[in-house]
């Protein structure tokens, strides 16, 4: 069993195709076909079931892959370790992150992390669920995660980094109009500025949220249920950026965290903290064992920055 039939075998996986994992590998078609079936002469059994469009994997497929994965990144970490005799002037970094913990913590990490090692390829992919974070570092897909939740993968390794904190966005005139009802007064006493709104005062101004399944919508749900509010979106998008673009046309309400409120507030929607909060904790995970020079050098400076946050 040789790296490269594992490598030609992940593409498959992933594509589904033999003809558009080829496509990627910049291999022939037969050239590629030819590998697989190496590849299955060598284990004994066929990992494929070959359609009429595409493939799937059989059982021992399905085996085969997460450990496939797990050996093409130990490989590249190996390779990555060698050149590191001549120091971290090359090689790459791949990080898997949670889509709202890109702006913060990671983004100002990364810019850190730029100036040090300047010849360091940084790839992020962004995933919806904390299971496909932990799910691309079992696989070795991604090196280095964030996320945020609960540490109960006993194969990785979590460091507990930072606590995010939910908010709602809302349109200016509706926080104008809501400082007016909680402080009707007269105009010798002007309304005072609120700081907070409950999820129950966020519904009656139309909840704008992520489709189920996605951990902001499921988050905000949860407290809403817990708190006897009844959970009525008005509308649900595919991302975050329509979210805003309702916010910003007057539709309703968000609910986001707060980096990205912050970034929203200097587009002049208004934000206000939730009551009562919804926190949850950030973590950085890896898998346990060897690291590449660049995961261990990321690492290092994530340690290094925390006792400043």
């Amino acid at each position: 069993m040789e790296r490269r039939q594992l490598e030609v075998f992940l593409a498959v996986c992933d594509r589904g195709n033999m003809a558009e994992a080829a496509r990627d590998l910049h291999m022939s078609q037969p050239a590629l076909s030819h590998t697989i079936k190496a590849l299955e002469k060598n284990v004994g059994t066929p990992l494929f079931h070959r359609l009429p469009r595409g493939v799937r994997l059989t059982s021992a497929g399905e085996s085969l892959r997460l450990p496939a994965a797990q050996i093409v990144s130990d490989f590249a970490i190996a390779a990555e370790r060698v050149r590191a005799v001549r120091g971290l002037r090359g090689g790459s970094l791949d990080v898997v992150s949670l889509p709202g913990l890109v702006t913060s913590p990671l983004a100002p990490w990364l810019g850190r992390f730029g100036k040090h090692w300047p010849g360091i390829e940084v790839r992020i992919e962004q995933v919806e669920t904390p299971e496909q974070v932990t799910q691309m570092i079992r696989s070795g897909r991604a090196e280095v995660g964030l996320t945020v939740g609960d540490a109960t993968e006993a194969e990785l390794v979590f460091t507990r980094v930072d606590t995010q904190e939910l908010v709602a966005v809302l349109p200016a005139a509706s926080g104008e109009r809501l400082d007016a009802a909680r402080d009707p007064g007269s105009a010798a006493a002007p309304a005072s500025p609120r700081s907070s709104i409950t999820l129950a005062e966020l519904m009656r101004e139309g909840l704008i949220t992520g489709k189920r399944g996605t951990l902001i919508r499921d988050l905000a749900e949860a407290a809403a249920l817990a708190d006897g509010t009844p959970w009525h979106p008005v509308i649900e998008v595919e991302r975050r950026e329509a979210a805003l673009a309702f916010v910003h046309a007057g539709a309703g309400a968000a609910v986001l965290p707060r980096a990205s409120g912050e970034q929203a507030r200097h587009s002049g929607l208004r934000v206000l903290s939730l009551a009562p909060r919804i926190r949850r904790p950030i973590f950085v995970l890896h898998r346990a064992g060897p690291l590449s020079p660049a995961a261990s050098a990321f690492l290092d400076l994530v340690t290094s920055i925390l006792p400043e946050r």
